[in-house]
């Protein structure tokens, strides 16, 4: 389970008013004490925080780059495990730092959400802190009166389950640590969604969210990860009594096509739902978590596989072995004729003369 939903007990929560990107510092409202939620509110709160930070989702893990004195890690790790008093301060800091970072451009106003709360039980218990930050929606609610049913506009709606423009960071910590107010900031697991995320791309997400106000960025090691995800479901496909011919070479030109793709993030999760047969996605699945982790999402850097992504190779049981380039295609250069193969022969159609016989 992730340390960043699972079993969510919220403690503290309170909320800022960030003014447009340009307008006026005046404009900055900051709390003076946290909100009281009841059951309903924090039961429904709790859900949007599992939707939108679930390792399945499209959030991707960062790690803080910023640590110094005056960064919104030095905050972050103080809130974890602030008392009400402090916790209040430092989420003024945190909102004051956001809006500094939204004023590098327009960016629309929103309301900045911290919660302070833990995750998991026993030896999986973790500190987290949320930080949401959303744009208000309208939307209406019902009003009944004398047997008439009519509308009434809300103007400012917030964390709506259709919440469009939303960017959110976890950031966890195992609770069995010592002095968490300390803890370097290797200590720390830090999940930021983004709604650009859900499209792939990463390029267009909001830099002031994750750079300048977080401190933080992607891992380095995007380049082994997409090298992992593509040996590791080649092996699987290819093992024996898996899969018959023909879907081993669907997966495969799927998962080339997939690597080959605009988007920036890959999710294996959606992967397995797209092209692993269903009575063989959870074994998949299983492996990928082993291989890759329990976060689906991870961004694409074909360094390591760049050269690899067109190889083929045919391995027959007798040891012949012919070994080719797809760059145009399978079908340019090979082709399988299954209509007239069986279990003593395959018949492979080679589209070219024969050159050299050695």
């Amino acid at each position: 389970m992730s340390q960043f939903t699972e079993n969510i007990s919220i403690e503290k929560v309170i909320a800022h008013s960030i003014p447009e990107g340009r307008g006026s510092v005046d404009d900055l409202i900051l709390s003076t004490s946290c909100i009281s939620l009841n059951e309903d509110a924090k039961r429904a709160l709790r859900q949007r925080l599992t939707q939108t930070m679930d390792t399945s989702s499209k959030s991707l893990m960062f790690e803080f780059t910023d640590t110094s004195t005056n960064s919104a890690f030095e905050k972050i790790r103080n809130s974890i495990v602030a008392g009400e008093s402090d916790f209040i301060e430092m989420s003024k800091e945190l909102a004051r730092k956001l809006n500094e970072a939204s004023r590098s451009s327009r960016i629309p106003a929103c309301l900045m959400i911290i919660i302070q709360g833990t995750t998991g039980a026993g030896a999986s218990a973790h500190k987290v802190l949320y930080i949401l930050r959303a744009e208000s929606q309208n939307g209406f609610k019902k009003v009944v009166s004398n047997n008439v049913v009519s509308l009434e506009l809300i103007d400012e709606l917030f964390l709506s389950k259709s919440q469009k423009m939303f960017k959110a960071a976890a950031i966890a910590v195992s609770a069995d640590n010592e002095h968490i107010n300390r803890l370097s900031s290797s200590f720390f697991k830090c999940l930021v969604y983004d709604e650009n995320f859900v499209l792939g791309n990463i390029s267009t997400s909001a830099k002031y969210f994750t750079k300048d106000f977080l401190g933080c960025e992607i891992p380095n090691d995007s380049k082994r990860k997409l090298m992992d995800f593509f040996n590791e479901t080649k092996a699987f496909v290819n093992r024996p009594s898996l899969l018959n011919a023909d879907q081993v070479r669907n997966i495969i030109d799927a998962l080339t096509v997939e690597i080959r793709s605009e988007s920036e993030i890959v999710n294996y999760n959606d992967f397995a739902n797209q092209h692993i047969p269903q009575r063989y996605r959870e074994l998949y699945l299983d492996k990928m978590r082993e291989i890759l982790g329990e976060q689906a999402s991870f961004r694409k850097d074909r360094s390591y596989v760049e050269k690899m992504i067109d190889k083929r190779a045919v391995e027959f049981d007798n040891g012949v072995v012919i070994r080719y380039s797809a760059e145009d295609g399978d079908g340019a250069k090979i082709e399988f004729d299954e209509e007239n193969s069986n279990d003593e022969y395959t018949v492979i159609k080679i589209r070219s003369r024969m050159k050299k016989y050695t």
